[in-house]
């Protein structure tokens, strides 16, 4: 699966509007259909923003992927003060988890 930057057909986001940019729930669904996998340090950026809704559409972008890589990640967001937030992740790290281990006894 390739590994996608935040540009996809000229659509480039800045670090001084990434948090808030509407633009980056659109580009996640996108990616999402596409099963086009940004990097984990993307991933990290899009999951520190204080937008509730772009962390909550990561989380679910992450659960499409269902890449076990990004257990890590999602694990430092279960314990979230933001309670919607943290629920999210929690089932969103639930997710990762079975997909490893459904990956490690395919192996």
């Amino acid at each position: 699966m390739p590994v996608a930057s935040l540009k996809l057909k000229g659509f480039r986001l800045q670090q001084s509007n990434f948090s808030q940019d509407a633009g980056v729930l659109e580009l996640l669904r996108t990616l999402s259909l596409w099963r086009i996998k940004l990097s984990e340090a993307e991933v990290a950026r899009l999951l520190r923003s204080r937008d509730q809704a772009q962390r909550i559409a990561t989380l679910h972008y992450l659960r499409i992927l269902n890449d076990p890589a990004f257990l890590p990640i999602v694990r430092t967001l279960v314990n979230d003060a933001d309670p919607v937030v943290s629920k999210d992740a929690d089932v969103t790290r639930q997710r990762l988890e079975a997909a490893g281990e459904s990956a490690a006894r395919v192996s």
